[in-house]
């Protein structure tokens, strides 16, 4: 799992600000660089996100939200195909394309 931290810190390496926090320790977060890939540990990362949005677990889209899947090129189509088509999320997607007309 990962969650947006842009801004939090600096990196060392490339001075870029665009930050993804993979993984927490403790009071500490793991940020990666998302132009170099270098790894820092900081303590004032943003939370992770709560777990009230549904997130793809396999395929080409695992670990995205119905939000960020959308974002992507036809992926209002795959959105509306899982809800025809995937019975495990079809109650999940259901309830997004509800939330977001």
């Amino acid at each position: 799992m990962w969650w947006p931290a842009d801004n939090v810190a600096t990196c060392p390496d490339c001075a870029s600000r665009c930050h993804d926090a993979t993984r927490q320790r403790g009071r500490n977060t793991l940020l990666v660089c998302n132009y170099c890939g270098l790894g820092v540990w900081v303590f004032n990362a943003p939370p992770p996100p709560g777990e009230q949005a549904e997130r793809m677990k396999t395929g080409r889209f695992a670990g995205m939200t119905f939000a960020e899947i959308e974002k992507q090129p036809n992926g209002r189509r795959y959105i509306e195909y899982l809800k025809e088509n995937d019975s495990e999320l079809s109650e999940a997607v259901s309830r997004y394309l509800a939330a977001s007309q």
